[in-house]
């Protein structure tokens, strides 16, 4: 079976939305952060290189692109969409 070509295919595709982050009015990444350490949700070393998940107990390098992702990630699951910030793992 032969698959017909489509000319315009942009004509079926549609827009990609801006990322959330960005919708949500003031809760951007960097309000989020401030939020998340108002509500000790997560704290900072001094130097902010290393960041603490209070409900975890866990310290992790915040210099790390990917754990500034992980944090944003976390903080918007409890702040904006209301998670539980303290839950029972298996």
């Amino acid at each position: 079976m032969k698959i017909p070509k489509i000319k315009n295919l942009s004509k079926l595709i549609p827009p990609v939305k801006k990322a959330e982050a960005f919708e949500t009015g003031s809760k951007t990444p960097r309000n989020l952060i401030d939020e998340g350490v108002t509500q000790k949700l997560i704290e900072f070393e001094s130097d902010k290189k290393y960041i603490s998940y209070c409900n975890q107990k866990i310290r992790r390098n915040y210099e790390n692109p990917e754990e500034k992702v992980q944090a944003d990630s976390f903080l918007r699951l409890i702040i904006i969409y209301k998670y539980p910030a303290f839950w029972k793992g298996n």
